[in-house]
């Protein structure tokens, strides 16, 4: 679950509702980082909790400045990225996820035409052999597997819903 509002600490330091759904899609709640409100604290918070995250700014033709999320968008969908790869992307003061293929995974601010321009450009993928699972590409049989599985303090593996690594 993610944040609904913005929290201030004392110190100035935030947790911002884009972070803290960018993180939710990889698994991280916000009780468990006490700061999100920059791309270097989303990676930093990401790699810890076993993800790689690379900058992908010259696969996409990336140039500083002037390049919108709809011509990210496109380039994206011209490199062989799966509609599973996930892309962390940062805009001035927002952040969101895209698929490989440029479709909209997280956005909390969502627009019909994004104009905003692309900070940050980087690929979210698991640091080990382990196999990312969504719910959304699971049979109902699978689903009740991993629910009995959480459910007793577990976490189900790609083995456990026999899916092939």
């Amino acid at each position: 679950m993610y944040l609904q509002a913005h929290i201030t600490h004392k110190s100035g330091a935030m947790k911002t509702v884009c972070t803290s759904a960018v993180l939710d899609h990889f698994g991280v709640s916000p009780d468990q980082y006490h700061y999100s409100s920059c791309s270097d604290d989303i990676k930093r918070i990401l790699r810890r909790f076993g993800y790689s995250v690379r900058s992908r700014k010259s696969a996409v033709g990336y140039k500083p400045g002037k390049m919108s999320i709809g011509q990210l968008r496109k380039a994206l969908k011209k490199t062989d990225g799966s509609k599973h790869t996930r892309y962390y992307v940062g805009v001035r003061g927002h952040a969101m996820v895209l698929s490989g293929d440029g479709r909209t995974v997280v956005d909390t601010d969502p627009r019909k035409r994004d104009m905003r321009i692309v900070n940050h450009i980087s690929i979210v993928e698991r640091k080990s052999g382990e196999q990312d699972i969504r719910i959304g590409d699971l049979t109902m049989a699978q689903v009740e597997i991993a629910a009995r599985i959480l459910k007793a303090g577990g976490k189900p593996t790609a083995a456990d819903l026999g899916i092939a690594a």
